[in-house]
């Protein structure tokens, strides 16, 4: 049956704020209604998935002092004021390529590398990235390995093998996130708008 533009612009509106056919919220892959469409999905490829198992940091001597944690289970972190928890997170958005690197100051200035080792659905991984001087935003240096099973790399081994977009090209394998690109419908004044 034929729909007229408006009535599909409605549907692709009410689809993408995860609405069914029927106005009810959904975010099932097949609508719980049964009469939406699922066909305009491109996406048929596997859930992938990474889980961080371990966040590690270099000393410049190169001393590794590593946080494991446990796969495929909530990881609560606890400690005391001003030791650095709220830094993890710091460290993990600057592994996963940000632009820059803020993680505290007394932090960076004992430490040559940050990384995380990954279990990826079909083996292991490892990434570093190197700090920044005080006077940089970031680093461009990073390091991966990739394997059956990957150990934490010694400081030794770490070296420059590819930069920050490589790093990004590689996590988005990796996860199955691709580029996220939004192009109004014809007529529509709202610029095309790209998340990745």
């Amino acid at each position: 049956v034929g729909k007229s533009r408006p009535e599909i612009a409605a549907r692709i509106q009410r689809r993408s704020a995860g609405m069914c056919e029927e106005g009810r919220v959904c975010r099932k892959m097949v609508c719980p209604c049964g009469r939406c469409d699922d066909s305009a999905s491109t996406d048929r490829s596997p859930s992938m998935s990474i889980q961080i198992l371990d966040l590690v940091v270099y000393s410049h001597d190169g001393r590794i002092r590593a946080l494991p944690l446990r796969s495929g289970q909530v990881n609560i972190i606890t400690g005391a004021g001003k030791t650095g928890k709220s830094a993890l997170i710091s460290i993990v958005d600057y592994c996963f390529g940000a632009d820059e690197c803020k993680v505290p100051g007394q932090i960076r200035q004992c430490v040559s590398w940050f990384g995380m080792r990954f279990q990826l659905r079909g083996g292991q991984a490892f990434i570093a990235r190197r700090c920044p001087d005080a006077r940089a935003r970031s680093s461009q240096d990073c390091f991966f390995a990739v394997g059956d099973e990957v150990s934490i790399s010694a400081a030794s081994s770490l070296r420059a093998v590819t930069n920050t977009k490589g790093l990004i090209d590689l996590l988005r394998d990796w996860s199955g996130i691709s580029d996220n690109l939004h192009e109004p419908l014809p007529g529509q004044t709202r610029r095309p708008l790209s998340a990745t």
